[in-house]
């Protein structure tokens, strides 16, 4: 099973943070087992550490 979101949120120093994620669910018995979560590493680190 797998799912596509976003996040979005302005910070204080007014940068914006909008990445989109992907998770991949593993599922066994009806459970969850495995989450693997892709996203922007780049974007991450240029808004949180800077350009």
């Amino acid at each position: 099973m797998a799912a596509e979101t976003e996040s979005y949120a302005e910070l204080a120093n007014g940068r914006v943070y909008n990445n989109h994620y992907h998770f991949v669910f593993e599922l066994s018995d009806g459970r969850i087992r495995r989450v693997r979560e892709y996203l922007d590493t780049e974007h991450t680190r240029a808004v949180f550490l800077g350009a």
